[in-house]
């Protein structure tokens, strides 16, 4: 199982890319915006 930092995620947020893998509840915390992110598969 991968699990992605909350600036790992930032940055493909601002590439525009997907995101398939799961996230921490630490970056849930810090950009709770995350979960409305289109390209964020849950």
């Amino acid at each position: 199982m991968v699990v992605l930092d909350t600036s790992v995620i930032i940055e493909r947020v601002k590439r525009k890319e997907e995101i398939r893998e799961n996230i921490t509840a630490v970056t849930f915390v810090e950009y709770p915006k995350i979960v409305y992110y289109k390209k964020f598969l849950r």
